[in-house]
């Protein structure tokens, strides 16, 4: 029963983790808000941030808006693979359970 009430938060929160990426992962997403953000994120990497530089601020907003949908399709599969490995821990602690429940019928303690 423990496993599968962890399972049934964990499964919640995935499955809003999928439907709701951008409320979820709003901290992050910041840094893709406008062209300024996103070289302060990319301040962790030089070579990278001199290339943004080079661009057009055209460019750069492509870059970023491409770089936001990227990150976004990244939690959506990694939601997607948590969700997969939730139903699994599920389904094994719901098959777990019936047996003991009837292993426990069986015994007359009912």
């Amino acid at each position: 029963m423990i496993v599968l009430l962890i399972s049934s938060g964990n499964f919640l929160d995935e499955l809003t983790r999928l439907t709701l990426p951008a409320y979820r992962n709003a901290a992050h997403l910041i840094h893709f808000q406008s062209n300024e953000a996103y070289l302060k994120h990319l301040s962790s990497n030089p070579t990278e941030r001199a290339e943004a530089k080079l661009l057009s601020a055209e460019e750069l907003k492509e870059k970023r808006i491409e770089a936001r949908q990227y990150f976004l399709d990244v939690e959506r599969f990694k939601a997607i693979e948590s969700l997969i490995k939730t139903i699994q821990w599920a389904l094994v602690a719901f098959v777990f359970f019936l047996i003991h429940w009837r292993l426990y019928k069986k015994s007359g303690s009912v």
